[in-house]
């Protein structure tokens, strides 16, 4: 099958790859985190669920050896109507390029879970909280880039740049995710606070963004559900 041009939309970049383009795997030896969603139900709607009261409890379970746990600070949120929270807690460093590295991933993701609710349990409001659900898989950041004529890079996030072949617009913090220290560094543009974090994106530049609606994002602010 021939054409004048392809988009790779493997997620792996597996089509650029085995067509013998240029690619890379993560970046200069990293790779952001892939985390598991998991979802919290049995919450009395009185129950705290703040960044503070979360990580100050996983760090405590941290403390007496309850294992395992990968992160203590990440996203939740108390969804509408079921009242039940979402968390973004359990992370792992894995290879999604290798089956049995993301086997893996899948079992210690859904052991974290558990690990997880019994820490929160702990908590007021938190006794009859159970484990509603897992992802049906996990959330993979990052895989084979292309490496392309233009890399979209931290500064031009903090710069929010604008540029003359612009063929799409990146409207979310660039986040990477620390495999070593399990951690993660959010950067906004300087001009977030103007016009939220848009910057263009060229056409030369390979980009993989996660373009969140504005009125999502302020949503999201207005109720301090992300945290870091």
């Amino acid at each position: 099958m021939g054409a004048k041009g392809f988009v790779d939309a493997s997620g792996d970049c597996d089509l650029a790859f085995f067509a013998g383009a240029s690619t890379r795997y993560g970046n200069h030896g990293a790779v952001n985190l892939g985390t598991l969603g998991t979802r919290f139900g049995g919450i009395a709607p009185e129950a705290d669920v703040s960044a503070g009261s979360v990580t100050e409890a996983i760090r405590k379970a941290k403390a007496r050896g309850v294992h395992p746990i990968s992160k203590d600070r990440s996203l939740i949120a108390r969804l509408p109507l079921s009242g039940d929270v979402v968390a973004y807690l359990a992370s792992e460093d894995y290879d999604p390029r290798d089956v049995r590295s993301l086997s893996r991933a899948e079992i210690s993701g859904r052991t974290q879970a558990w690990t997880y609710l019994e820490i929160l349990r702990e908590l007021p409001g938190w006794e009859h909280a159970y484990l509603a659900s897992t992802g049906p898989e996990f959330g993979t950041r990052e895989s084979r880039h292309i490496n392309s004529v233009e890399q979209l890079a931290w500064q031009h996030v903090t710069e929010g740049r604008r540029t003359g072949d612009c063929v799409a617009l990146g409207v979310i913090s660039l986040c990477a995710k620390d495999s070593i220290a399990a951690s993660s560094q959010v950067r906004n543009s300087a001009e977030s606070s103007v016009r939220g974090n848009r910057r263009d994106i060229s056409g030369y530049c390979e980009w993989r963004e996660l373009c969140w609606t504005a009125a999502w994002q302020t949503k999201m602010r207005e109720r301090s559900y992300l945290y870091r």
